[in-house]
């Protein structure tokens, strides 16, 4: 699969690094040239690839080269620790890895050959040293899969989702349109490539023959701001914590910059209003790696003078509320979304394939406005049952967030004897006697049931790789703090 359009010019700018840029004809003789050393590495041509790159040129060049090459591409990360990497290598069972040139790999069972590719740094092709094409991974990847890519785990224990091609490119195509992304324009990375919504912004720029923008390989608010106006970036995507760092340093936005999508987790209403107020282009997304990336999008200008939704769903993506539990203010139906369309994924890795008919059960809570737009209220999972009323933590982390002296908040229930579960509120702030007085200051803005019982105080949230807030690794510490068991 050759993941530029053959009405894309080679003249194009295709990549940018700094002082180093790179066009559509180099980017594609390249990816020609490393598809050919894979598949002839290659010891069986059903097994999967694995790429471990940071955010860098040969990161793009090497995504390209395994779609060109036809056998499947299992996105992983360079920041993972030796454990973590063991896992995915016996999870996915490769029979080759594609890494920076020097990576430092654990060697055994693995030979490293480095690979010279014209105008590209070095990249490393990693064969195994015995031959494993006999051997199934633990999770084998569905029929037809051409990506596999692992969930977040903010909440949970990952999942490897199984996509085709097509799917990531339609629903590509589909953002594109929303967001008036188009050939000229400059989207900057800063998302993983393990994230869907790293892969995502390689597929978006590479349709309508864009340019793909790197700055620091892990993100820091002045290297991205810097980066954005060296680069005039027109279109970058964020998390809330990201732009929250970032509004701390630039009291405006760049003058190039068109887009802020923002999505990988809940935006807080206020962080909206924050960023609104100094004129930056915020756009509000819903999306998750088994859709392909975006379910719906609400761009800039429907943001500034919107509701906090995040938008009408794509036109590739069906979308209903599922099992109703009451009704919005406005009397539209409140539950948990379901979804449907060719942009879904084909299934888990290691589970059965997903009938592509069926509706998918997001775990999600929602609901439609009156003008068609969707509005995400909370996820299922993270629902607080505490002495029988159902308590949403994010309306209780909003609540935290306007106090002016709490940076952060995380809300989880934890459980209890005599209540089921607590509702324990985990921030980031300063001042003295900080859980005193948040104490008393939420007791007026919430009723008994959704106000926190339990208060801790910590200089960071944890995090994933992706940014979201690692809710089971909060949940861990406080458990252990408590010295309760889950």
């Amino acid at each position: 699969m050759n993941l530029i359009p053959p009405a894309v010019g080679l003249q194009e700018p295709a990549l940018t690094a700094g002082p180093r840029s790179w066009t559509y004809g180099e980017l594609s003789l390249a990816s020609d040239e490393l598809a050919a050393e894979i598949k002839s590495s290659a010891q069986r041509l059903t097994q999967p690839v694995a790429h471990v790159f940071g955010l860098e040129a040969a990161g793009a060049l090497s995504a390209h080269a395994i779609a060109t090459s036809g056998l499947p591409l299992v996105l992983g990360h360079p920041n993972w620790t030796p454990s973590e990497q063991g896992a995915f290598i016996d999870a996915v069972n490769p029979s080759l890895i594609l890494s920076p040139a020097g990576w430092d790999w654990l060697s055994d069972g693995w030979s490293e050959r480095p690979i010279v590719l014209p105008n590209f740094d070095p990249v490393s092709l990693w064969s195994r040293t015995s031959d494993t094409s006999s051997r199934d991974s633990t999770l084998v990847l569905s029929d037809g899969t051409d990506v596999a890519i692992w969930t977040s785990g903010s909440g949970g224990k990952p999942k490897l989702v199984c996509h085709s091609w097509s799917a990531l490119i339609r629903n590509a195509d589909e953002a594109n349109k929303r967001l008036c992304f188009s050939t000229g324009d400059t989207w900057l990375a800063t998302l993983a490539w393990s994230h869907i919504g790293g892969l995502g912004v390689l597929l978006r720029t590479a349709r309508v023959g864009s340019t793909l923008a790197f700055g620091p390989s892990r993100f820091e608010a002045k290297g991205v701001l810097e980066a954005i106006e060296k680069g005039k970036a027109s279109h970058v995507s964020l998390v809330p914590a990201m732009l929250q760092a970032i509004l701390d340093i630039a009291p405006s936005p760049p003058p190039s910059l068109e887009v802020v999508l923002i999505g990988g987790a809940a935006t807080p209403p206020l962080l909206t209003e924050r960023a609104l107020s100094s004129e930056w282009p915020i756009a509000l997304t819903y999306g998750m790696t088994e859709a392909g990336s975006q379910v719906s999008v609400a761009p800039p200008a429907e943001v500034a003078g919107g509701d906090g939704s995040a938008g009408p769903p794509l036109s590739c993506i069906n979308v209903r509320i599922a099992s109703p539990e009451a009704t919005s203010a406005g009397g539209s139906a409140h539950g948990e979304i379901e979804l449907s369309g060719p942009t879904l994924f084909l299934g888990y890795g290691g589970e059965r394939p997903r009938d592509p008919l069926s509706w998918f059960s997001t775990g999600d809570l929602g609901f439609f406005d009156d003008s068609g737009c969707l509005c995400i209220t909370g996820r299922r999972s993270d629902q607080i049952i505490t002495g029988g009323t159902n308590v949403d933590p994010d309306e209780v982390e909003a609540v935290l967030l306007r106090h002016p002296d709490v940076v952060e908040a995380c809300v989880l229930g934890i459980p209890d004897d005599t209540w089921g579960e607590v509702v324990t509120a985990v921030i980031v702030g300063g001042g003295r006697d900080l859980t005193r007085r948040v104490d008393t200051w939420i007791r007026d803005q919430l009723s008994g049931p959704k106000t926190p019982r339990r208060f801790f105080v910590v200089e960071e949230l944890p995090r994933t790789v992706n940014g979201k807030v690692d809710r089971t690794q909060v949940r861990s510490r406080i458990m252990a703090a408590t010295k309760d068991r889950i």
